[in-house]
């Protein structure tokens, strides 16, 4: 464990970097508290997205910057090394930042501190209003680049209705298609909840059903399928991983999983069965989502990283993503 000490606000703080998973278990509640009080999200930069990162991929090797002023932590940045170089610790999360407390704007100052001296490093997937990125914006040593990756979003602060009228008719006629036709065979779309799924099923149904329609995701290797046994039954206890289902009575035929974050509902990933193709289940699940969104007040259906063309249809706007890295001298 390194650690590198320095003055901030009214006394002394130090970033200490740990390089074991056991240090995410003995920070996860203040870790678990920290983040509600962020803007990070509540999936992407929880301490159960990081530790089943580390144990589905036992090779990599932590790095958790943590900044303590006496025994109270202020911010974490997880990250890994890969050779001589910091990164997040993988490629299946869209969002990154640290989380670090709102009003100690200084202890994110700390922890580029202690970055540029461990050495190079590489932060993807940075959003552009992301806690990392803005104070990296001020920081003489970091150079922060836009990316090519794209996020389409769907505005629908306006509700359910207002949303509706700005998509085409071809996009409206389609939906009305789907959802009377799913009516006229009964099916219907609903929420899933730990208390009615038990939560250490949800790995494998999602597999199931993804792979089911995508044999050859990134999701089919063995660290990938690791990882989501590792990850998705706790987020799913703790509602910031909330299971969107289309139903045959009893039978489920479609999955959507999506991050509950502040002011959105983030689709991450889903799949459904061959045989369940006829009834739009994609368009379903999405415009149930959108419903959900609208009645609970959330600004946003946030549709993540990807440029395929249902997303385009859905989104009203998008958004690109940063890269910082140390600035070359």
């Amino acid at each position: 464990m390194a650690s590198l000490s320095m003055s901030m606000g009214q006394g002394l703080c130090r970033v200490e970097i740990f390089q074991d998973v056991a240090a995410v278990e003995r920070f996860t509640d203040t870790w678990r508290n920290l983040l509600e009080h962020t803007g990070a999200s509540r999936g992407f930069a929880s301490p159960i997205w990081y530790r089943a990162a580390l144990l589905a991929e036992p090779t990599l090797e932590p790095r958790l910057f943590v900044v303590l002023q006496g025994h109270r932590p202020l911010g974490f940045l997880p990250l890994i090394k890969r050779g001589d170089r910091l990164g997040f610790a993988n490629s299946l999360s869209d969002y990154n930042d640290w989380i670090v407390a709102p009003d100690e704007p200084r202890a994110g100052r700390a922890l580029f501190e202690a970055l540029l001296r461990d050495g190079d490093f590489e932060l993807c997937g940075l959003r552009e209003d992301a806690g990392l990125t803005v104070a990296g914006e001020s920081h003489p040593g970091v150079a922060l680049t836009k990316t090519a990756a794209t996020i389409h979003l769907a505005d629908v602060s306006n509700g359910y209705v207002r949303y509706l009228e700005g998509r085409s008719s071809n996009f409206r006629s389609a939906l009305r298609r789907a959802l009377k036709k799913a009516r006229q065979v009964g099916l219907e779309t609903c929420e899933l909840l730990p208390e009615t799924l038990d939560p250490d099923r949800l790995p494998e149904l999602f597999l199931k059903y993804h792979l089911d329609r995508i044999p050859n995701s990134v999701n089919s290797g063995p660290v990938a399928q690791r990882f989501i046994w590792l990850l998705l039954p706790d987020l799913f206890r703790e509602r910031a991983l909330r299971v969107f289902a289309l139903r045959d009575g009893q039978e489920i035929l479609a999955l959507q999983l999506s991050f509950q974050d502040k002011n959105s509902l983030q689709y991450w990933n889903g799949g459904f069965l061959s045989k369940a193709a006829a009834w739009s289940p994609g368009r379903l699940l999405f415009d149930a989502q959108v419903k959900t969104c609208t009645a609970e007040g959330l600004a946003f259906f946030d549709l993540l990283r990807g440029n395929e063309s249902y997303k385009h249809a859905w989104a009203t706007c998008s958004r690109t993503l940063c890269t910082a890295m140390p600035l070359a001298l």
